[in-house]
């Protein structure tokens, strides 16, 4: 038998994955010079290609461990 996940829990991690994505944007924006849409859409274009989700690119880009 499943627990129900815990309400605050679940938004917290929400909330921490969409900084982390908003945090990547940023700097595919800064560093190529493109507007969010651009970076959003190569975001998930990476994700898509590589088989992993947007969060893990995001993660990928903040560490530095993604060719621009």
């Amino acid at each position: 038998m499943t627990t129900p996940a815990d309400p605050a829990r679940t938004m917290q991690q929400s909330l921490a994955r969409r900084r982390r994505v908003g945090v990547a944007t940023g700097i595919l924006m800064e560093r190529q010079q493109l507007s969010a849409d651009e970076a959003r859409t190569l975001l998930t274009q990476r994700a898509a290609t590589q088989g992993v989700t947007v969060e893990a690119v995001a993660d990928e880009i903040i560490a530095g461990r993604v060719p621009e």
